[in-house]
């Protein structure tokens, strides 16, 4: 009895496993079929895990989450990245503004 042959695309037919790239493409291709946006919003909540459990200081979450931001939108071209990218700046902004006001203020 013959088995059904799977489509697999042409990324993952000649995998070179030392490429990461063709390799994230080929898992973004077959697990998360095609959508780029959930392989960055699973990347997101993974940070966000590990937010929450060591307890970073804020001071170290906002560069950290600017340059996540960036970083997941150059890798989707998502919008959501591209307006957690420039609400990051915005609160980092805000952030260094307070922290300057109560420095000229002693």
């Amino acid at each position: 009895m013959d088995l059904p042959l799977l489509a697999v695309s042409t990324v993952c037919q000649r995998l070179n496993f030392t490429d990461f790239g063709s390799v994230g493409t080929c898992f973004v291709e077959n697990v998360l079929f095609g959508d780029v946006a959930l392989a960055g919003i699973i990347i997101f909540i993974l940070f966000a895990a590990l937010v929450v459990r060591y307890n970073f200081p804020v001071t170290m979450m906002i560069p950290l989450g600017i340059a996540l931001g960036y970083v997941l939108w150059l890798m989707t071209g998502a919008e959501i990245f591209m307006g957690m990218f420039i609400l990051a700046l915005i609160i980092g902004g805000a952030v260094l503004i307070i922290g300057l006001m109560q420095y000229l203020n002693r």
